[in-house]
């Protein structure tokens, strides 16, 4: 039997007065400002800046944010460099009362990730080349309404790749 290869988690972070103002208002943590095309003639990726909030289910991304803290991304189309590809979101069914679980409840809660990661790819993760990124709630998020759970796809190494992990079967 092979051993469990581990996941990774990474926090998501929303400035403390965003996240009061979300939770004073009684809006859940969606920020949902405008998206902003990017088109560079540096070489860098073309795309769009949005909030990890505003991620969906087979969106590639780079983010320039310090790594273990994700608030802003940029995405690109999948055949540019990117970092990581969101293949599930899972969403937390913890009411908007409730306090906090810590950062191990959340990533045994993220640990889900795994059942949909077979179906995207179309093999199963013990034997794929790809890692699991999961990004979680914080503190902060989580008080302004955040339950949801992005899971992602990527390297070991954290190293930029090209195309789409989806039915890889890799």
């Amino acid at each position: 039997m092979l051993p469990t290869r581990p996941a990774r988690s990474i926090t998501v972070v929303l400035g403390l007065a965003m996240a009061v103002a979300l939770a004073a208002c009684g809006t859940t943590a969606d920020p949902a400002p405008a998206t902003t095309p990017v088109a560079t003639d540096d070489g860098a990726p073309t795309g769009e800046d949005r909030t990890i909030f505003e991620l969906a289910v087979g969106d590639c991304f780079l983010s320039d944010d310090e790594p273990g803290d994700v608030a802003n991304v940029r995405v690109v189309d999948c055949e540019q460099p990117h970092l990581y590809e969101v293949f599930a979101l899972l969403e937390h069914d913890a009411g908007a009362d409730e306090p906090f679980p810590g950062e191990d409840e959340l990533q045994d809660f993220a640990d889900a990730c795994r059942d949909d990661f077979e179906e995207y790819v179309g093999t199963g993760y013990e034997s794929s080349r790809w890692y699991i990124t999961t990004f979680t709630p914080s503190e902060d998020t989580w008080a302004g309404g955040d339950r949801e759970v992005i899971c992602a796809i990527g390297n070991e190494d954290d190293s930029e790749w090209t195309g789409s992990a989806e039915g890889s079967e890799e």
